[in-house]
């Protein structure tokens, strides 16, 4: 049994503790009371390093790639952070926490190493990601003819590129009637079967085989006037040298009569101007060599062409008509 003066004194001593300013301090656990002199010994808690990230995830060969650190210290302390970076296994000192990649070549490894530093412990982590590769650009993309193509002539694409990686580049082309993509691919269009007044465009795409880069639009080019079609071709002079030729042409765009001209034939040769019939009869004095070059107009003034030779040699038959080389 505990003496009346055994507790008094425990009671002073307690007291007196508290008087001299060295309050007790209770522990990690709260179970016990802990001597101020032994919270001076405990032991400094390294920092956390929770993640280290590089960003952008997939860099192109000439990105800037940043360290992005997340890290907390358990007592609070000011933590201070280093960075060493490897570029393809080669030390790139002085980098601090961004690295300017510099046109390094794709899958190029990209490595940093990070510590966390409270002055007395320190904690480390790293990342890595590979340079990807560098999609293809298209510096440009036209159409030929550049403004109007008359109706049933091919219109033709032509695009150029470049690849930063100097990967080889292939190109493919889609092509718009009227703001509707027609899935017709290739670098060429017939307009056989567009009209008059048809708008056309070209998108193209560059690839190097791994990606493929952002698509460019060419201008409007306008489908205009389609010019005569000739389908006829020349026949024989007669035994009697009588030469008969009906011109046969159509129109694509059905619009009209055409006129038939003779631009330049022998003396004598007659072409009707509304029917297209070309006659005319070989005389002796007609022997030699003879050009023949007839012109097809529409309404529009849209013009075609056809020529050929007669030849006629003294003493034989007139030779059969053919076409000029």
């Amino acid at each position: 049994m505990v003496s009346r003066s055994s507790l008094l004194a425990a009671c002073l001593g307690a007291c007196a503790l508290v008087a001299c300013g060295e309050e007790p301090v209770r522990s990690s656990a709260g179970s016990a009371w802990e001597d101020p002199g032994r919270v001076s010994q405990r032991r400094n808690r390294p920092p956390l390093i929770e993640s280290v990230r590089l960003l952008p995830a997939e860099p192109a060969p000439t990105d800037v790639v940043r360290a992005v650190v997340r890290a907390s210290d358990a007592d609070g302390d000011r933590l201070d952070l280093g960075f060493e970076w490897q570029v393809g296994g080669v030390p790139r000192p002085d980098a601090g926490g961004e690295l300017a990649l510099s046109g390094l070549a794709p899958g190029t490894l990209i490595e940093v190493k990070v510590s966390a530093s409270d002055g007395e412990a320190r904690s480390a982590d790293s990342a890595q990601v590979r340079v990807r590769n560098s999609r293809p650009v298209i510096t440009g993309v036209g159409l030929e003819p550049a403004e109007v193509v008359p109706r049933g002539e091919i219109l033709r694409a032509r695009a150029s590129s470049r690849d930063p990686d100097d990967d080889e580049v292939e190109l493919r082309f889609e092509w718009s009637v009227n703001g509707r993509w027609i899935g017709a691919a290739g670098d060429s269009l017939d307009t056989a079967e567009l009209k008059r007044g048809d708008e056309v465009r070209v998108r193209a795409f560059a690839s190097d085989g791994e990606h493929e880069g952002t698509p460019h639009e060419s201008a409007v080019v306008r489908v205009g006037n389609g010019p005569p079609q000739i389908l006829s071709q020349p026949g024989e002079l007669s035994e009697q040298g009588i030469f008969r030729y009906q011109v046969e042409a159509v129109d694509p765009d059905a619009e009209g009569p055409m006129r038939y001209t003779l631009r330049e034939g022998p003396p004598g040769m007659k072409l009707d101007g509304r029917s297209g019939l070309l006659t005319w009869r070989a005389t002796a004095d007609g022997a030699g060599h003879h050009e023949v070059v007839l012109v097809v107009q529409d309404v529009r003034g849209s013009r075609a062409v056809q020529e050929f030779a007669l030849e006629v040699r003294v003493g034989d038959q007139p030779v059969p008509a053919a076409p000029a080389p």
